[in-house]
């Protein structure tokens, strides 16, 4: 969660502590023995196809997916 907070700018404990319950209520991540991983539900909701080789940490995950949610507001209208 720290990786995302920095790039969001919030606080670690205000991600677990308030995004964190409600992701993981509306499905969009899982807790793992590996850290927080996006569900299918949430590549979905970025466009994205999920990969298909997880990266070897969780932090690569967060990445992948804030750098795909970057792309979809930069380019709303392009089909990657």
């Amino acid at each position: 969660m720290t990786t995302l907070a920095q790039c969001v700018g919030e606080e670690t404990d205000t991600i677990e502590d308030a995004y964190e319950p409600y992701l993981l209520q509306c499905g969009l991540i899982l807790r793992t023995a590996r850290g927080r991983v996006p569900t299918p539900r949430a590549w979905a909701h970025l466009g994205q196809l999920p990969p298909r080789d997880r990266p070897s940490r969780s932090g690569d995950t967060v990445r992948a997916l804030i750098d795909a949610r970057r792309a979809r507001l930069l380019h709303p209208f392009d089909d990657r």
